[in-house]
């Protein structure tokens, strides 16, 4: 399975915003932890077919000291 990689836009707290590598647009994400790789479903979910929601997306995020 070739998991796409979507870009992070801007990082809040934990909030993450990426950009969709399927539907161009802006999600924001919820994370565990900054400083790793996460998985995620695309947020355009509803839109996208069944093999592309189950594939979704990774992105990383960097480490912070706050």
């Amino acid at each position: 399975m070739n998991v796409a990689t979507a870009d992070v836009v801007d990082v809040r707290g934990r909030a993450v915003k990426i950009a969709c590598p399927y539907c161009t647009g802006e999600h924001i994400h919820v994370v565990e932890r900054l400083g790793r790789s996460e998985w995620h479903a695309p947020a355009c979910g509803l839109y996208r077919s069944a093999d592309q929601r189950l594939t979704g997306y990774r992105f990383e995020t960097e480490r912070t000291n706050s």
